[in-house]
Formats: C-alpha cells, structure tokens, sequence
C-alpha cells in the first residue's frame, strides 16, 4: 500500500486506515503461501461471512475488471437487481471500495467493521488484503441484496476472494504482463493464477484474449475444475462493433464508458448476463440489456471531465480525458483510441502523466505518446512510491524528444492550452496511474 491509500477526510477513520496499511505478515514472503491460516481463523472469528453471503459474481484478469463489473452491475441494476461491489484499489477515499447497492460504505459503518476486525485479528499475523477482504465479506453478509459483484485483487487462485466456493458465475478478462514480481513473467504462468477462481459446475466467461495459446490452457483448466467454458470466439464473438451469441446481438457503439476497448468489456458484461438468464438465476430481456450498456459509469476509465475546476481552465474546442491505465495492455489500448481520435477530428494530442516507481513506464508510454504533440510529467503529490518527474522525463526521453516537466496539473494544463493552441482546439490526457487519476478527481472535486 501507498502513502495515497491512507488518506481520508475523517481523522479517527484515517488513524485507523493507515494503522492497517502497515500491515504485512511476517511470514509471508510469496504468492505461492496460498490463502493462509490465520486470514481463514480471521474469517471463523467473524462467523465465516463468505458463507453467508448472496450469490456472487466473481471477477479476474489483467486489465477491465473494473470497467466489466460496472457494465454488469449497471445491466442487473437497471433490471430492478440491487448490486453491492467490492473492487481494489481507491481512487480517492477507501470507501470505495466496499459500494453496498451503489454507494461507497458510511464513515460510520466503515468505521464500526474495522473495528470489529481489527479486535477479532489482534494477534493474527494478518495482511493488509486479507484483514479488510474479510471485513467486506462480514458487511456484505449483514446486508441484503441480490448480488456480489466481486473483484479479485492479485491473481486469482491464491486471492484472498477466492474463498467463494460456489459463485454464481466468474469471469476472465483479458490476460497480460503485470505483477510478474507474483504472477510469473510468463503469460501461462498469469493465466494459470487467473483461471484459479474457476469452480465446479460454474459458468466461467472468457474475454477476448491478446495470446491465442491462452484459450487452450483455460480449456484445460477448466477440465480440471469441472468448470462451464463460454468464450469469446466459440460461444460468444465482437464483430463489426456488436455482441454476436447465436441469433442473440447487442450493439456495442452506445455505451457509458468511453473507448473502443471498452467494446470488450460490455461484451464480457454481456455474457455474463446470458449466462445468468440461461441458468435461470435472473429474469432479463434485451432491451434492459441494451439500456444497462449505456448507463454505466466508471471512474478514471477514459473518462471525460466536461465540468468542474479543471475543464473551466480550457479554452472552447479543448478537450480533457483522464484514464488510470498503467500497464503495456493500457497503454496498447489507449493508443488505439488515439488513433481513432486523430483520424476523426484531428486535434492534437497533449499527454500529461505520472506513474507509480514499480511500473513499467516504457511499455505503457510507448504507444501513447509517439503521436503526441506534448508530453509533459507531473508529480504524484506526496507520495514517495512514484516516479519524480525527472525520472520519469529521463525514461521516456528515448521514446519522445521533447519531454517536459511541471510542478502542478494546473501549470501543466496552462502550458499546453498557451503553448500549442490552435483554432481547432486540442485534447488533453492526463494518464499512467490511478493514483494520479485519485489525485486528480478529488482536486477536480474540491
């Protein structure tokens, strides 16, 4: 955890947050440890609410879990489904990240289940992750609703939610490089972790993937676990912008979020919701679907800020984007979207960036700013787990000339509206962290 997470504007609650972010299990030295003794003691103590829960969604891959989650939780939403989500990380207060039917969890409630956590893990050697998963399941427990939608947060077959035996349904997004330091550096050996959250007599959907061989492995491994396969490609396809299941279509042109790639993830959505209504679990019909498409929200995800602090210091005609993409997938990702956005209106493209110390800046940045016409790095305020705008400026100076750096988002902004403005107006993207995407959404808000 980072100097970022432990922030929060009510002061007993942040004490308490951040006496948590400290802890590390002393024993605990690698993924391969498996989910461990005292996090399942910890899950006994508070009455093994993981048992107790309604039925669950359960959710793993690489990159747009998040964004699948939302178009899932916006489909059963609109349905008359309530919904309570647990995702990792924040983007501005840990709240988030425990949403009971759309609404990140009280001060107070939080506050109350912490407590009752950290007294149950007094002398457990416990984690960070495994301490406040087990507090989100005791909440989710004593709360009613239709659905779980669950997000696993590193891997998947040792993850701390992969105590759910019997999900309703899991999920695989996309498969690509991230936490190697846990996962492996080789793509099976991230897949292999990821198709962990596999279970006996499940429907498991698999998004499209970047590696082709990886369609084998989950086939294998879902022979293993006795697992429903229903993947993109055989059971369920994209094609000229639509969801294509059979006689089943759904357009993909519509939608809340915004991008081209996130054509993949309603897709994932999509499935999953068939799924559901084929096994009989939901009652749905298409035109809910279609509505769901189209009123999901997700923060930091190629989100455009039309309002506020920020977009008030644009001229007419420019736009500003924010996206918390971090990894080569991302990066891959948004430069697609670049390119789509140069060859319909032809603006120019000026990056603002920050990234987190531990990532890989070139694989991300590659692709997002060769066709820039500025880039300029800021810093991610007061935390000392990412890069200095010189560092960053020093490794990305290879791949693009004329790096520059700025002490503030603000002056950054000003110096690519005055600097290069044109009567066509320009785009800005602020990207490479969520953390930068948190720092920048509660500036934004205040």
């Amino acid at each position: 955890m980072y100097a970022s997470d432990a922030k929060h504007s009510n002061q007993s609650l942040g004490q308490k947050l951040l006496s948590i972010y400290g802890l590390r299990a002393s024993t605990l030295s690698s993924i391969d440890l498996g989910i461990r003794k005292p996090y399942r003691l910890l899950l006994e103590r508070l009455g093994n609410p993981h048992q107790k829960l309604p039925p669950v969604i359960h959710v793993a891959g690489t990159n747009g879990k998040g964004s699948t989650i939302a178009f899932v939780q916006s489909i059963l939403n609109g349905a008359g489904y309530s919904t309570h989500i647990y995702t990792s990380p924040h983007l501005i207060s840990f709240n988030e990240r425990i949403r009971l039917q759309g609404q990140s969890i009280s001060d107070e409630k939080l506050e109350a289940y912490l407590d009752e956590a950290l007294e149950m893990a007094q002398d457990l050697d416990i984690t960070f992750f495994e301490l406040t998963t087990a507090m989100a399941f005791k909440v989710f427990a004593d709360h009613p609703a239709d659905f779980i939608l669950l997000e696993t947060g590193l891997g998947g077959r040792l993850d701390c939610t992969n105590v759910i035996q019997k999900p309703v349904a899991t999920v695989i997004t996309r498969i690509g490089y991230d936490h190697i330091e846990f996962l492996g550096n080789q793509i099976d050996d991230i897949a292999f972790e990821k198709a962990g959250i596999m279970k006996k007599d499940v429907t498991c959907i698999i998004a499209k993937q970047e590696f082709d061989n990886l369609y084998a492995q989950f086939k294998q491994r879902a022979q293993e676990y006795g697992a429903t396969l229903c993947c993109c490609g055989s059971e369920w396809d994209i094609k000229d912008g639509s969801f294509h299941s059979g006689n089943t279509q759904f357009s993909l042109n519509d939608l809340g979020l915004s991008g081209l790639y996130q054509r993949e993830n309603a897709a994932n959505a999509i499935a999953c919701i068939l799924s559901l209504k084929q096994s009989g679990i939901i009652d749905i019909d298409d035109t809910s679907i279609q509505s769901g498409l189209k009123k999901a929200h997700w923060s930091a995800r190629l989100e455009k800020l039309d309002h506020g602090h920020l977009a008030g210091l644009l001229p007419q005609g420019w736009e500003l984007w924010l996206d918390g993409g971090h990894n080569e997938m991302a990066g891959q990702a948004l430069a697609a979207q670049i390119n789509h956005w140069q060859s319909t209106d032809h603006k120019k493209l000026h990056v603002i960036c920050a990234m987190m110390n531990h990532k890989d800046a070139k694989s991300f940045f590659k692709p997002v700013i060769q066709d820039a016409s500025s880039v300029q790095i800021i810093p991610i305020n007061q935390e000392d787990a990412a890069y200095k705008p010189e560092q960053l400026a020093d490794i990305l100076k290879p791949l693009y000339d004329d790096v520059k750096t700025a002490q503030s988002l603000e002056s950054a902004i000003e110096i690519a509206v005055h600097d290069h403005n044109d009567q066509a107006g320009g785009r800005i993207l602020i990207c490479g962290s969520l953390y930068l995407a948190g720092q920048v959404l509660k500036n934004d808000q205040a």
